[in-house]
């Protein structure tokens, strides 16, 4: 469990400096995830494996907003956001949820994500 921590805060941290180079603030390149992916280290390369965890799990749930089986609907994120509004919207939404629904811990973390987000940034029906 505190490998999983570290390799969180690595995440993070990865992230973080990945976002800040002047390629672009919210996209990560390829070459930024070849540098986050190059470790033969299990433990050192969990970013790698959790970026594209990540990944997947949301074209997951794109798909099922798409199809219209997600009951939040689709979000409509507008371009100037922070990053780290969306990490202090989910954090909240999780600390709030789970002192009330310990029970929701078994739950898919990328469906709270992706309701947190959708509930946040809601799209009027004209745009979408």
């Amino acid at each position: 469990m505190q490998k999983l921590a570290y390799s969180l805060l690595f995440l993070l941290a990865a992230v973080a400096a990945v976002q800040s180079s002047p390629a672009s603030a919210k996209e990560m390149t390829a070459g930024d995830l070849q540098q986050i992916c190059s470790s033969a280290n299990r433990d050192v390369d969990a970013p790698c494996r959790f970026y594209i965890m990540g990944i997947v799990q949301g074209i997951n749930i794109g798909l099922g907003m798409a199809d219209g089986k997600v009951a939040s609907g689709r979000p409509c994120i507008p371009d100037d956001v922070q990053d780290s509004k969306f990490e202090v919207l989910v954090k909240a939404k999780l600390g709030a949820d789970l002192m009330v629904n310990p029970g929701d811990k078994e739950l898919p973390a990328s469906s709270l994500v992706g309701a947190v987000i959708a509930t946040a940034f809601p799209c009027n029906k004209a745009r979408q």
